[in-house]
C-alpha cells in the first residue's frame, strides 16, 4: 500500500511538470523557486509517515482558535 502511495505521488508530481514546463520558461526566478520548493515539501511529506499526526479537525481548530475571538460577537 504504501508502495502504491509513493507512485502515485511521484506520477502526479511528474504530471504537474510536464504539464508546467512550457509555462516555467516566461516565469521569474522567484517564481520558479517557489513552484520548485513546493514540489520538494511534496515530496519530503510524502516520505514522512507519521500515525499520531492530528487529522484536520484538530488542526483547523489549533490554527484558527486564536481567531476565534475576533469573530464571535
Amino acid at each position: 500500500m504504501r508502495l502504491q502511495f509513493i507512485v502515485f505521488i511521484t506520477l502526479s508530481i511528474s504530471l504537474i511538470l510536464w504539464l508546467e514546463w512550457p509555462k516555467l520558461k516566461k516565469w521569474g526566478v522567484k517564481e520558479k523557486a517557489v513552484f520548485f520548493s513546493l514540489l520538494a515539501v511534496i515530496c519530503i511529506f510524502m516520505f514522512v509517515d507519521v500515525p499520531d499526526t492530528p487529522g484536520t479537525p484538530t488542526l483547523d481548530e489549533f490554527l484558527f482558535k486564536p481567531l476565534k475571538r475576533f469573530v464571535q460577537p
